[in-house]
């Protein structure tokens, strides 16, 4: 149990912290994502350890980043193809 509480206030504190820690400039969404989910994954990781299971929780962020950073790159290529005249919106 204690390990939870101390995975769940790490969670808290580093959302928090990158919440209102004063950026250079905003984060690209993407960013954002990635800064959120590893300090979720930090926080399973002090509570369940280095197993199976954790690597396990792993694949969900993994997948799921996977998938947004494909979808950002399509867009991306799609607009540069739009632009180039290569493409009809």
């Amino acid at each position: 149990m204690t390990q939870l509480c101390y995975g769940l206030t790490t969670t808290a504190l580093l959302l928090w912290v990158g919440h209102w820690f004063p950026w250079p400039r905003k984060l690209h969404r993407l960013w954002a994502y990635v800064y959120g989910v590893t300090s979720i994954g930090l926080g399973i990781y002090i509570w369940l350890g280095w197993g199976l299971t954790f690597w396990t929780l792993c694949l969900f962020p993994l997948v799921g980043g996977l998938a947004t950073g494909l979808a950002y790159l399509y867009d991306f290529i799609r607009n540069r193809c739009i632009k180039a005249g290569l493409y009809d919106a």
